[in-house]
């Protein structure tokens, strides 16, 4: 009998312990239950707030762990809702566990004692403060002076239960006790406080501001045995020691109500309630990192915070291509992939990342033992990471935002300026990969043709549609081709850029023809271009055409011996690539100059001399000229 039992017993531990590749069929994959993943809205909305009797069902009843009892267990809270009496995004949270074991309500057994009222007081104890002094007698079950108070606020300023980073996410609540001596309610604000009690023999408690919340202490607390814990609320009516009574909770079993005990009772329990700031906060969820498995749905969950500005990555899904895209940032931390969701069971899955992965839906549903299609929109996804203040921070993953339309503007090609190698502006989820000429040029010139390429890829969260319509400029273009990798060219030829403008024509060298010189040989040597200036360049050379009337072709005599001189106009043919004024063509002139013919020189006569025969010069004839002297005689 004793082997069957630890048959069975082990049998049993088997199937509690399934792992997790279960399977379970038929049941489509959705959302997980909001015991093991709670919004921020949920944490407020009051999706986790009691019935109205104070009564919770199963699936209202969400726990978070957060800080640490004076043992140095994590400490785990029950959510409830907001509190409007705190300002800002927040949720009640109490305990029905111990913070602390055996603690006295207050050391002293003197009916009354001394309170140092705080500010929240002034306006209830200043005007019973005669004298002024900030302080005033109470009874000794006053829960503002009492040790119990000043234990919890020791333990909320603890960093050994609170860590700083927690500190700073709670809440101070405004709470109002009533004060038995003085007979009035005053207010203490505290990040930790004792809840109050519903009444003597009652199983309620009430919480929050001007106790507006009443839980049933046994929906919360059946599975406890045996349990103690001290409320703030005195009690006067029964037989009452010398400092007065206090309600404390007394759980045996599943019965659970108020009693009263004396305040010097150093046998009960600290059970506080307090309040949570959620703005940083996205999310609790009972997911861990580094694991993928089942879970119940009571699991105690964790918050999660704002991890945008943590470096910690980007994740995105996407749906059609059942595939989760997720990059690691620059975080020194480790990161972490975590997806959440249901199908018959709770379940996660997490993988540590350290780059760009592309993680199939297919890769999730075997490590879980999916055999419905898992369907990523209906899961919680997001990376995390644990920081140095202990705390998690989380990216939420978004879907991947598909792109049909792609509109891109850059400059146009213009003469004389440098061509484009970024865009102007380009539909958002877009990147530019790279812009191309089909040219060596990388300054536009005058009247050309340029055709620009320009590589473009979607950006993290994004990708294009099977059919991508592009436009360019305001034009729509029919010339696109998606590449490999999800890449894509746009490619569009423009227009030519504007002619060239004309600054300056230079009139040409003037001419110098010897006399006699014919007209054909004058016009072969007049020039056939002559050089211009324009906006874009210098000094180039432009055809010219001479006026067939000028004067030279009618008046030039080239027998005539005396120089002559003429002007003759051209008119610069400078195409289609460079304009003008409306005034015509641009011209010039080229002068023209015909030497005068040379006079030959008259024999110049010699004088008779005296002697005929000059031994030197020869001999002279009668008529003036010398004979050369030969020699003979």
């Amino acid at each position: 009998m004793k082997k069957l039992k630890i048959f069975l017993l082990t049998l049993l531990m088997v199937i509690t312990l399934l792992p997790v590749n279960t399977i379970a069929e038929g049941v489509q994959t959705t959302t997980p239950d909001v015991t093991v993943y709670a919004t921020k809205e949920q944490m407020m909305d009051g999706t986790f707030a009691p019935n109205a009797d104070g009564t919770a069902d199963k699936d209202k009843k969400a726990r978070i762990q957060f800080g640490k009892d004076d043992i140095g267990r994590d400490y785990q809270w029950f959510i409830l809702k907001a509190d409007q009496g705190v300002e800002g995004d927040n949720t009640v949270i109490f305990s029905m566990d111990f913070l602390a074991d055996k603690r006295l309500f207050n050391s002293s057994s003197e009916a009354k004692i001394i309170y140092d009222y705080t500010k929240d007081d002034i306006t209830v104890y200043s005007e019973i403060d005669s004298d002024n002094d900030g302080k005033v007698t109470v009874s000794g079950n006053h829960y503002g002076a009492s040790d119990l108070r000043k234990d919890l606020i020791a333990m909320s300023s603890n960093e050994n239960m609170f860590s700083p980073a927690e500190q700073e996410l709670m809440n101070a609540t405004p709470i109002k006790t009533y004060d038995t001596n003085n007979d009035l309610d005053y207010i203490t604000n505290d990040k930790l406080y004792a809840m109050s009690s519903g009444g003597l023999y009652s199983n309620k408690v009430k919480l929050g501001s001007s106790n507006k919340l009443t839980i049933s202490t046994r929906t919360y607390v059946s599975y406890y045995p045996t349990f103690h814990g001290w409320l703030r609320t005195p009690d006067n009516g029964h037989a009452p020691t010398d400092g007065g009574d206090v309600y404390y909770l007394e759980c045996l079993g599943t019965a659970q109500t108020v009693q009263y005990k004396s305040t010097i009772d150093p046998g009960i329990m600290v059970i506080p309630a307090s309040n949570l700031n959620l703005t940083d906060v996205l999310f609790a969820s009972a997911a861990k990192a580094g694991s993928t498995e089942i879970i119940q749905s009571d699991a105690v969950m964790t918050l999660r915070l704002n991890g945008a500005d943590k470096n910690i990555g980007e994740v995105y899904y996407d749906e059609e291509n059942k595939e989760i895209i997720v990059s690691k940032g620059s975080t020194e931390n480790k990161v972490h992939l975590i997806l959440q969701g249901k199908d018959s069971r709770n379940w996660y899955y997490s993988k540590e990342i350290t780059g760009k992965e592309v993680i199939k839906a297919s890769d999730i549903e075997n490590a879980i033992g999916l055999t419905p299609e898992l369907i990523l929109a209906n899961s919680k996804i997001w990376i995390e990471i644990t920081d140095t203040d202990g705390m998690k921070y989380a990216v939420e993953a978004k879907a991947v935002q598909e792109i049909n339309s792609v509109e891109v503007k850059i400059d146009a090609p213009e003469a004389g300026k440098d061509l484009a190698t970024d865009v102007l502006d380009i539909t958002e989820g877009i990147n530019v990969d790279s812009i191309t000429w089909e040219t060596s040029d990388t300054t536009a010139g005058y009247n050309e043709t340029y055709t620009a390429s320009i590589k473009l890829s979607a950006a993290s969260g994004y990708k294009f549609a099977n059919s991508v319509t592009p436009t360019l400029n305001n034009e729509v273009l029919s010339s696109v081709s998606k590449n490999t990798y999800g890449t894509l060219t746009v490619t569009y030829v423009f227009g030519p850029t504007a002619k060239d403008e004309f600054v300056k024509a230079y009139d040409p060298d003037p001419i110098t023809v010897e006399n006699g010189t014919s007209l054909e040989d004058i016009k072969a040597l007049m020039p056939t271009t002559v050089k211009v200036d324009t906006k874009g360049q210098k000094n180039i050379d432009k055809p010219v055409s001479w006026n067939p009337y000028a004067d030279i072709y009618t008046s030039y005599d080239p027998t005539k011996k005396d120089a002559q001189s003429f002007t003759i106009d051209g008119g610069v043919d400078l195409g289609d690539s460079i304009s003008y004024s409306n005034d015509g063509p641009p011209q010039v002139k080229l002068s023209i100059f015909v030497k005068a013919a040379e006079v030959v020189p008259t024999p110049t006569p010699v004088p008779p001399s005296s002697s005929n025969n000059n031994p030197i010069t020869g001999n002279t004839t009668d008529d003036g000229y010398v004979v050369p002297n030969t020699g003979v005689k």
